[in-house]
């Protein structure tokens, strides 16, 4: 067994993976400085930790006496913490399809090139999975859980943790807690889970949920699915064509660039398609419609005692509005008048009404409209 006195360990940087080893260095911010390094000469070995901060190099067969201080193990085999409380910090080496266990201490997990299955403990932990197509569970506290390459799990569980899920097609979700949740690369689902969460889809053709909080949404690049829930969000599409629902609540939903499908749901909702050919459904509630470029199609759901509104109608740039959920079978069954404002407001003859925001009565005819058979 051989040991190095005074040196510094940080398992995570811009990539996680084995630390830098530096001897007699004034000690950086969030550093933790070990005084031994334990390195098995053969196998089988049994190694007893010092008083200090220890690092234990150790293969198939090695047993660790562990003592005070604060320790780190570097091992290519499964590793539960347990009871062994000054380990803090576990890094996996090789390929092997290894997990690791955390405990009630603050816990540094990183994963190897294997498929590794990490869960943390009680403790504010960052877990990492690196290579591979890894599972990764947050613990009870703040956590960072990062999958890193391949197709990963990774989960948030309690309290309000920053869960990515990096390159590949992942299963992400923040569990409970108010998180901040990036698919990343990949076409990847992504699930906030309960609390105030900000949710990122990134690159690729994501499906984002987050079904319950006041939660912002975007969907970043890609043919991209969100869906809201029951709170106040605000939902942004991103680049490409995307299908967004608000749910209930009074959101803010934005299409931006691209021929996107936008649903507000049930409650007042903001919608604007921004850039593309849109089709915007208002549902149920007061709500304000602005197509923004391109040809919009906005569908108007039969109710009475509401009052939707469209911002920007363009008869000539091919705006059309959409009646089909209403009794309206043509012209007849609509009554258009001006509200004396320099806007028109358009009553169907089953009591749904709407507003064209600087829009004159004589401009419209039946090209403004489709009808349901």
């Amino acid at each position: 067994m051989a040991t190095t006195p005074s040196a510094f360990f940080n398992g995570f940087g811009n990539e996680p993976g084995l630390a830098d080893l530096a001897i007699n260095k004034t000690l950086p911010r969030g550093f933790v400085e070990f005084e031994n390094f334990h390195r098995g000469r053969s196998s089988a070995e049994t190694f007893r930790g010092t008083r200090g901060n220890d690092v234990f190099i150790v293969g198939a067969g090695d047993r660790v006496a562990f003592s005070g201080g604060y320790d780190a193990v570097v091992t290519d085999q499964t590793f539960s913490i347990g009871t062994a409380l000054n380990v803090g910090t576990v890094q996996l080496t090789g390929s092997t399809n290894a997990s690791i266990t955390g405990s009630s201490l603050k816990n540094n997990l990183m994963g190897n090139a294997g498929n590794n299955v990490i869960r943390g403990g009680d403790g504010v932990d960052i877990l990492a999975g690196n290579a591979g197509n890894d599972a990764l569970y947050g613990g009870y506290k703040n956590d960072i859980v990062l999958g890193g390459e391949g197709n990963d799990r990774v989960y948030g569980n309690n309290e309000d943790d920053v869960v990515k899920g990096g390159a590949g097609n992942d299963t992400v979700d923040g569990g409970s807690g108010s998180d901040k949740v990036y698919g990343d690369d990949g076409d990847d689902s992504v699930n906030g889970g309960a609390g105030n969460d900000t949710v990122r889809g990134g690159a690729g053709n994501d499906r984002v949920v987050d079904t319950s909080g006041r939660n912002k949404l975007y969907g970043d690049a890609g043919n991209d699915t969100i869906k809201a829930g029951s709170g106040n969000d605000t939902i942004d599409g991103g680049t490409d064509n995307d299908k967004l629902y608000g749910g209930s609540g009074n959101d803010s939903v934005l299409g931006g660039d691209g021929d996107d499908l936008l649903f507000g749901g049930s409650g007042d909702d903001r919608l604007l398609g921004g850039a593309g050919n849109d089709t915007i459904v208002g549902d149920a509630g007061s709500n304000v419609f602005t197509g923004g470029a391109g040809d919009d199609l906005f569908m108007i759901e039969q109710q009475t005692g509401k009052l939707d509104t469209i911002m920007d109608f363009d008869v000539a740039g091919g705006d059309v509005i959409d009646l089909s959920d209403t009794y309206a079978q043509g012209m007849g069954d609509l009554k258009i008048e001006s509200d004396g404002r320099g806007n028109t407001i358009v009553t169907v003859s089953d009591g749904t009404k709407f507003k064209l925001v600087g829009v004159n009565p004589d401009a419209l005819d039946a090209t403004a409209f489709h009808f349901g058979l």
